[in-house]
């Protein structure tokens, strides 16, 4: 008997029955090339950058040497576009369009992506037009120059925005908690002229709105660069903006998708030879890792646990208000834990051992661990060391890596147009670290 075949309209319905409520989806079915592009660029469309051809060749790579296949990829938009492998088998891509109806409706309904641009996948063409403008214009080795700076802090940022002239609510001189209308309209005009006022340095940074954590935004209000520049850190700044969320949801978010592929499929009754093939990549998916936790597995087992303990409400209530940091702190409970076999290890000399066995410290110990990608870092001061733009990192226990932090640092130096520095503790001492140093 051949195996029954399945419609994109079919598969909606399940998800719908499942109570799902996504966003439309544009399939489409491509090569491993355009595939490995558009993870690339993160975008299809997106400007050119360097960094995105080194991972489109490390995901070529990984394809090709079979060490790791991307089977999908879905952008946040609506409609979302997804792009599928030509080279799964149907079975496969029944099981990929399930699971990117999970991230479709994880899109559209967690708190998290409310205030992404719908439109990102029109808007980043847009703004790569903008780039190779400014490249015929300028030259393309000055606009990577500014990007190359741009983008190693491009995940600083703040929807709300910054406004050194505002207050926020409790009356704190800081980040402005205002939602913008428009894609610019949090950032203060560019090229604006104002009349100097006389007034001595510590009234300037009282009103400079410090500290702020939104660097981009803060260096496009600020930074004495012309106009052409503020508009690429601009473009940086409303990507960090998009993909932000999806950063700090890598777990709920992959969780959630992998529970509705396997729901949706045990709706369609997949039999024979396709089920072994199914159950054979979901596995890989979604399984436990020896050597790290596989964000997928945690993800899916958190969420099999609340519709065990709580019933399926409460999976959608979960996908809707939690990021992961939340995710995790709520629902990774000493129970799950112990049922999971989750300790925590440490290096000892050549060997790992068993650091800690207390669910607490092992729950804390992964929210630290995978969901504080980036380190909190904030601007304190524009006037360090007469004119030098003072940085302050919020130290969580992991000393930074102090070479990287230089070399950003120094990047910062360029936009910035003198000194940069950072405040931080190394080797349990407070420091201070300049652009300057080897």
């Amino acid at each position: 008997m051949e195996d029954k075949k399945w419609s994109k309209d079919e598969i909606l319905e399940c998800a719908q029955d499942l109570g799902l409520d996504p966003f439309p989806i544009d399939l489409h079915v491509v090569p491993s090339t355009v595939l490995y592009d558009v993870a690339g660029r993160s975008m299809p469309g997106r400007y050119s950058h360097w960094s995105h051809g080194k991972q489109f060749y490390d995901g070529i790579t990984r394809h090709d040497y079979k060490f790791g296949r991307v089977y999908e990829l879905i952008i946040n938009s609506n409609p979302c576009q997804a792009f599928l492998l030509d080279i799964n088998s149907e079975i496969i891509n029944i099981m990929v369009t399930a699971h990117v109806y999970g991230h479709s409706d994880y899109f559209k309904n967690n708190i998290a992506f409310q205030e992404t641009d719908r439109d990102m996948h029109i808007n980043a063409v847009k703004r790569a037009e903008r780039i190779r403008k400014y490249e015929e214009e300028y030259g393309e080795d000055e606009v990577r120059q500014v990007l190359d700076s741009a983008l190693t802090v491009e995940f600083y940022v703040d929807r709300y925005g910054y406004d050194g002239k505002i207050e926020n609510q409790k009356g704190e001189r800081g980040c402005k908690r205002d939602k913008g209308k428009n894609e610019y309209s949090d950032i203060l005009s560019l090229g604006k002229k104002e009349k100097p006022k006389e007034v001595d340095y510590l009234e300037l940074q009282r009103f400079a709105g410090l500290p702020c954590d939104d660097i981009l935004a803060f260096l496009i209000t600020k930074a004495p660069i012309e106009d052409w520049k503020k508009d690429i850190l601009s473009i940086v700044r409303q990507d960090g903006l998009y993909f932000w969320p999806q950063i700090k949801t890598k777990i709920s978010n992959e969780g959630f998708s992998v529970w509705t592929h396997q729901k949706i499929m045990q709706k369609l009754d997949i039999s024979g030879g396709e089920f072994i093939e199914y159950a054979q990549v979901n596995a890989g998916v979604s399984s436990a890792h020896e050597h790290y936790i596989n964000p997928y597995w945690l993800g899916l087992q958190i969420f099999k646990n609340i519709e065990k303990r709580f019933g399926i409400e409460r999976v959608f209530e979960a996908r809707r208000i939690e990021i992961d940091t939340s995710f995790l702190r709520n629902y990774l409970t000493k129970d799950l834990i112990e049922d999971l076999n989750l300790v925590r290890y440490k290096l000892d000399g050549d060997y790992y051992k068993v650091k800690t066995t207390e669910w607490e410290a092992i729950r804390n110990g992964l929210i630290n661990d995978m969901t504080s990608r980036f380190p909190a870092i904030r601007i304190i001061n524009t006037n360090h060391d007469k004119g030098g733009l003072l940085l302050e990192h919020i130290h969580d226990g992991r000393d930074l890596r102090k070479h990287s932090a230089i070399k950003v640092l120094k990047h910062l130096e360029e936009l910035w147009g003198d000194k940069a520095y950072l405040k931080t503790i190394y080797n349990k001492k407070e420091i201070i670290w300049g652009s300057n140093e080897k």
